[in-house]
């Protein structure tokens, strides 16, 4: 689940998904709720990365796939944005 720094779903945000050695394979968007699913992909080690409007864009932990697995990524918490004083 994809989130913002208070908690809440996050709207308009692009998930980015690239093979470990940097290959762009897709994109996903995910829902009202945050949820998301990327896939189905071959086995293998992934990148994936969020990026909102008036968000920093957010790294996932690095991904590494077997055959028919499933990974649940927990709930990833995009960190409030920075401000120049």
């Amino acid at each position: 689940r994809l989130v913002g720094p208070d908690g809440a779903a996050v709207e308009g945000v692009e998930i980015a998904i690239e093979t470990h050695d940097g290959q762009p394979i897709g994109r996903a968007f995910p829902a009202s709720t945050g949820h998301f699913v990327i896939g189905p992909l071959r086995p293998g080690r992934y990148r994936a990365s969020a990026q909102g409007a008036a968000l920093p864009p957010l790294a996932f932990p690095a991904l590494e796939l077997s055959l028919r697995q499933t990974l649940d990524l927990g709930e990833l918490r995009f960190a409030a944005p920075a401000e120049l004083e």
